[in-house]
């Protein structure tokens, strides 16, 4: 098996369950999101699962085929939400890379598929 490139473990390393719920945001308009935010948004929702991806397929193509599951979103992809601009151009984007690995690797063997969790409301009916 191939070694992870140090950056992806980097990556990786980045995406315990704390930091994830950290990149959610920031949250509000996009007119108030820094450049650096948007960036840092995206890459830990977007451009690492983009490496992950990269890092494997060389190796599902050697063994004949695979498959990539990433984690997506309702937000963007069924429902904008006020504030979550960020985090729903990064989760939409999660299912442009699913369709683009689709269409590149099908006829090598590997499926590209994506979970979208929904949102849920507390007791109160509060989101």
């Amino acid at each position: 098996m191939r070694r992870l490139p140090q950056h992806i473990i980097r990556l990786a390393a980045c995406t315990s369950p704390s930091t994830m719920l950290a990149r959610l945001g920031p949250f509000g308009p996009l007119a108030e999101i820094e450049p650096r935010q948007w960036s840092d948004v995206l890459a830990v929702n977007l451009t690492a699962a983009f490496l992950g991806a990269r890092a494997q397929i060389p190796a599902m193509i050697e063994q004949g085929g695979g498959a990539l599951g990433f984690t997506g979103s309702f937000v963007s992809n069924s429902v904008g939400l006020p504030g979550m601009g960020a985090y729903g151009a990064a989760k939409a984007g999660i299912m442009g890379l699913v369709r683009g690995i689709t269409a590149d690797y099908a006829a090598v063997g590997i499926r590209a598929n994506a979970l979208l969790p929904g949102g849920h409301s507390d007791r109160h009916g509060r989101r």
